[in-house]
């Protein structure tokens, strides 16, 4: 059974010492009491009539034993249903209900301040991840593409044949080769070879995106 708390208090807070132990530095108002009641009826139909009746909440206190008269339930057992609902008021889920009810000002303020430094704490965090998350899918877009487009070989890409003998000479034999040698050397890469000019270099890479075997600039931004 709760502890019983002696002295000339109110229900709510007989009702706050019972389920943690302590007294709340305030009491409840009337407009917080609707969000009480919302908690209790959380609880069995039983078990929320008990706790009404023996704090005193929307009626006269009452003793077990009127409960039980009352509820046609023998004492004893009133008494254990109402441990099994203290227990449930209890839990978290319930209890970060109820206690912000009896928050001072400056007791609230402590909890916005707590909870806007946590916040602030993980969307440094999200940031960071989304960072990595970001460098990690640009090294690796390569990695995702599937064996089929990766060893497409350059003969059967429809290039030009001054592409096509230019890609040959360079010892780029798959859209697999071309599209590691971006990854490596981005577009100076491809500039680097005989015959390849800035307009060229740009039309392989169309090519290659065409043909799913690496992502489109949008794409890209997106990751």
């Amino acid at each position: 059974m709760p502890k019983p708390l002696k002295g000339n208090y109110t229900p709510t807070q007989k009702l706050y010492y019972a389920l943690f132990d302590k007294l709340p530095k305030r009491d409840i108002t009337e407009d917080e009491m609707p969000e009480l009641f919302r908690v209790l009826e959380t609880l069995t139909d039983q078990e929320a009539a008990i706790i009404k009746m023996h704090f005193g909440l929307g009626c006269e206190a009452m003793t077990l034993r009127a409960i039980g008269r009352n509820l046609e339930v023998h004492d004893s057992q009133i008494g254990r249903i109402e441990i099994r609902a203290i227990r449930k008021l209890r839990h978290p889920s319930r209890s970060r209900r109820i206690q912000p009810l009896f928050y001072t000002y400056a007791e609230l303020q402590a909890q916005i301040a707590k909870c806007n430094e946590q916040v602030s704490c993980v969307n440094d965090h999200l940031q960071s991840v989304i960072a990595e998350n970001a460098s990690l899918h640009k090294k690796l877009w390569v990695l995702r593409l599937p064996l089929s487009a990766m060893d497409l070989e350059i003969k059967d890409m429809n290039f030009s044949d001054s592409k096509y003998n230019s890609l040959r000479r360079a010892g780029l034999d798959t859209a697999g080769d071309i599209a590691l040698l971006y990854q490596k050397a981005g577009l100076g890469g491809l500039l680097k070879i005989r015959q390849i000019g800035p307009k060229s270099a740009q039309a392989i890479l169309a090519k290659l995106q065409e043909l799913g075997v690496m992502p489109s600039q949008a794409e890209e931004t997106q990751q």
